[in-house]
């Protein structure tokens, strides 16, 4: 009984730390830069340049073992990056 008390306590502990994390997480921002109405021009740059530059690294993290001299030679991962770019 005591191991299960122990998981149980443990779980809600857990539960707990990453609700407090979470929390501060979302709540740090508005603590560094306050309530201003605009954010400093660095947050505004990093808000432009980041979402592109995450989607084309995770692009060629995902096509880095495509080999294009061996059958299929990479036509399943180029139809699949095609049809992504239209819809």
């Amino acid at each position: 009984m005591d191991a299960i008390n122990d998981r149980l306590v443990y779980g809600i502990l857990l539960i707990l730390l990453m609700t407090l994390l979470t929390y501060g997480a979302r709540l740090f921002p508005y603590l560094l830069f306050g309530r201003r109405d605009r954010a400093p021009a660095i947050i505004v740059y990093l808000g432009a340049v980041l979402p592109p530059a995450v989607m084309i690294l995770l692009i060629v993290y995902c096509l880095r073992d495509i080999t294009v001299l061996r059958y299929p030679w990479g036509i399943p991962s180029f139809a699949s990056i095609a049809s992504v770019f239209v819809l």
